[in-house]
């Protein structure tokens, strides 16, 4: 009965080695993903960092994502990068409960800002402020008053050069500070067409709305695909 035993556990050690075997041998070898037609490029969209900054065990993950970016500049031909903000979970608060995050907001910030410095000299990235980058956890929408933002001392015009050589201009924020808040980029396409972007704080107040309008109709900008980047305009 021993010995059926042991011969039973062996076949079962070789087949499941067998079948690694062959399921190993089956994969396919990596690829870089690649544009399909010639000519073609790309841009990348990131969404809301939030989730990954109030972690420390998810911060490596945003660190991947903008490190893919990097890696596949050429391959996609990428030419920018833009972000729709919240790129942290709460902008200035130090006492983390390890439910809702376990890093203070100073870690936050840093971290999402090394994860973008991978990028810093290689292409250009436009950023926005969500409600999760103003006041002291967060902006409310019962309470839009606290506009604090520590956003410009994280990401200043002149951290990537290739952000500072698209940058048209800056607008006021609203402790009347010019930062990436409020700021129009412009660019070229491979293809040649010209792109102006405009990335507007969360829920901007009227004399943005008004900046941003008077820049998008100036007629240096008519023949220009516009982009509006906000984390929310209502």
């Amino acid at each position: 009965m021993k010995i059926l035993l042991r011969t039973k556990a062996s076949f079962f050690v070789l087949a499941f080695f067998v079948i690694g075997i062959t399921a190993a041998s089956a994969q396919k070898k990596f690829q870089k993903p690649a544009l399909t037609k010639p000519g073609a490029w790309s841009m990348i969209m990131l969404p809301d960092p939030q989730t990954y900054m109030k972690f420390s065990r998810n911060q490596p993950i945003f660190d991947l994502m903008t490190t893919w970016i990097a890696e596949n500049i050429d391959t996609l031909n990428i030419i920018a990068t833009v972000c729709t903000g919240d790129l942290v979970e709460q902008n200035d608060y130090y006492t983390p409960n390890g439910v809702n995050g376990n890093q203070t907001s100073v870690e936050q910030w840093k971290s999402v800002s090394g994860a973008f410095s991978k990028l810093d000299e290689k292409i250009p990235y436009m950023i926005t402020a969500g409600n999760h980058d103003y006041g002291y956890k967060n902006v409310s929408d019962k309470d839009k008053s606290r506009r604090n933002s520590n956003l410009y001392k994280y990401f200043p015009a002149e951290k990537n050069s290739l952000n500072k050589k698209a940058l048209l201009e800056l607008a006021p924020n609203a402790e009347g500070i010019p930062t990436l808040e409020n700021a129009a980029y412009e660019f070229t396409s491979p293809a040649g067409n010209k792109f102006l972007v405009v990335s507007i704080e969360f829920a901007p107040r009227d004399t943005i709305l008004n900046w941003a309008k008077q820049l998008v109709a100036r007629p240096l900008y008519k023949n220009h695909i516009v982009i509006l980047l906000t984390h929310s305009y209502l």
